[in-house]
């Protein structure tokens, strides 16, 4: 327990060290503040796959069916691909959105008890083969990828209330543009909408031959399609009906709101046959 704890730990010190050192990057205009916030992020990101990885050794399974390894693996998932987004864009100024949402979610994690939740018996046949783990792994990856359109449509509404002001500040000049921050939205979702439609999937494959139905009619199905209904909603707004990008921007903030409410309300208070992310 006490060997994988230490690289939790410190995953979360190197995450607030990041939001730190991106926040006096935000301020200043010195691109060494954000070279370092990168540098502290990736060294925190480094120091959480050790932990999953112990974690996964320790206890011979996916970490991510307590409350506290779920939201801790999608908080490492999400932080590894906003690092390689990020490296292929070279957007450091993002750090000061992710770095904090970082250290929020893997706080909240570690504020659950740390020990590890075995599954139930009726699951455990199947554990060893690829559905339950694809599944898993991409609806955490999934939420992930829509938490960083929930930052990139934040971003954009930023911008573009700056640039209707009649005294802009100066300090959102160091945001991405209003055509890169629109990009990201449809980059991010465009991503994460497959990854949902394969978690749906492999989900009603997996509960069918765990419990003979592929749909159990509980909250969080329930809840997952609603969520993939806003998303599909977000696809044809945006790429059929043409509406403008403000509004859409809006609609991925109601995105991530149901991942949250999907993610973490339907898994905590009314979990069912879910009793991981």
């Amino acid at each position: 327990m006490v060997n994988d704890l230490v690289p939790y730990g410190l995953a979360a010190i190197f995450y607030a060290i990041a939001a730190f050192l991106a926040s006096i990057h935000w301020v200043q205009r010195q691109s060494r503040w954000g070279r370092w916030a990168n540098y502290a992020l990736g060294v925190g990101a480094i120091c959480h796959g050790v932990a999953v990885i112990l974690r996964w050794t320790a206890h011979g399974g996916l970490p991510a069916f307590a409350p506290f390894e779920s939201i801790s693996f999608f908080t490492w998932v999400m932080v590894v691909i906003y690092l390689a987004v990020q490296g292929f864009y070279g957007l450091r100024v993002l750090n000061i959105f992710v770095a904090p949402i970082a250290l929020i979610f893997l706080a909240l994690a570690l504020a659950f008890p740390y020990h590890s939740r075995p599954l139930p018996p009726v699951l455990q046949a199947s554990w060893t083969e690829v559905f339950p783990i694809v599944h898993v792994v991409v609806s955490l990856a999934a939420y992930a990828f829509f938490t960083l359109a929930c930052v990139a449509a934040v971003v954009y509404l930023l911008q573009d209330r700056q640039l209707k002001a009649k005294s802009p500040h100066s300090l959102y000049q160091r945001l991405p543009s209003l055509e890169m921050a629109q990009h990201l939205c449809q980059v991010m979702v465009s991503a994460g909408f497959p990854a949902l439609v394969v978690t749906m999937i492999t989900g009603a494959i997996w509960s069918n031959q765990a419990w003979g139905s592929p749909w159990l009619w509980e909250g969080k199905q329930g809840l997952s399609l609603v969520m993939l209904l806003i998303y599909v909603f977000y696809l044809h707004t945006r790429n059929i009906a043409g509406w403008p990008a403000r509004r859409t921007a809006w609609l991925l903030i109601v995105g991530f709101v149901s991942v949250l409410v999907t993610f973490l309300g339907a898994t905590l208070l009314a979990p069912g046959q879910h009793q991981f992310g």
